[in-house]
């Protein structure tokens, strides 16, 4: 990839073994030689300490951490990489209106192009069982609060296509997007058709 985009984040939304993770490390390699930063709340919760990680990973045993501030902190973290000048792809899973509202308002200063990832139980339940890092209950949960309030720029079922299809397809997207805004930008009431 070549030219330089005005877009500085990627939003990967979406539900747990949804593909988050994998999309967002094949954009990291279809944005080359531009360098972005992969970033995501899971990024915080694997600096618990290892024992505390564990019991949440494999018992599913939260007791403790206080999930709605790692989230909190990691929309934070996003923040703060952007205004130093980072390029950003984050994946999150987001549960409610309420923090989906949050993140906007994070991103608002910010040119950023929203992914979501939708993907069925059943393949989502298969992913998670060959993960040694979540659990059933968590991707169960996850998958039930991913909810219809999103309003994305792009919705791929990852079942159906690989992450570097889906990067591919994204990075022509932003594009396309951006060449619009450029034009509509250089259009001048008076030029414009009527």
């Amino acid at each position: 990839f070549s030219r330089k985009m005005k877009t500085n984040a990627i939003i990967i939304l979406g539900p747990t073994s949804s593909g988050k993770t994998e999309l967002s490390k094949a954009l990291q390699e279809a944005f080359l030689p531009q360098v972005w930063l992969s970033f995501s709340v899971d990024s915080l919760i694997y600096s618990l300490p290892p024992s505390v990680l564990e019991r949440c990973n494999k018992q599913d045993d939260w007791n403790g951490v206080d999930g709605n501030l790692l989230s909190m902190s990691a929309v934070s973290c996003l923040k703060c990489l952007l205004s130093s000048g980072n390029r950003v792809i984050f994946d999150t899973v987001i549960p409610s209106e309420t923090r989906f509202t949050e993140l906007q308002s994070a991103l608002s200063e910010f040119r950023h192009y929203l992914v979501e990832l939708k993907c069925e139980w059943k393949e989502i339940e298969r992913r998670t069982s060959s993960r040694v890092d979540r659990s059933i209950s968590e991707a169960s949960r996850s998958y039930k609060a991913t909810t219809s309030h999103l309003k994305p720029d792009s919705v791929f079922d990852s079942s159906e296509l690989s992450a570097s299809e889906m990067a591919e397809r994204i990075l022509t997207q932003i594009d396309l997007k951006e060449k619009k805004e450029n034009q509509a930008a250089h259009t001048t009431p008076a030029s414009a058709p009527r």
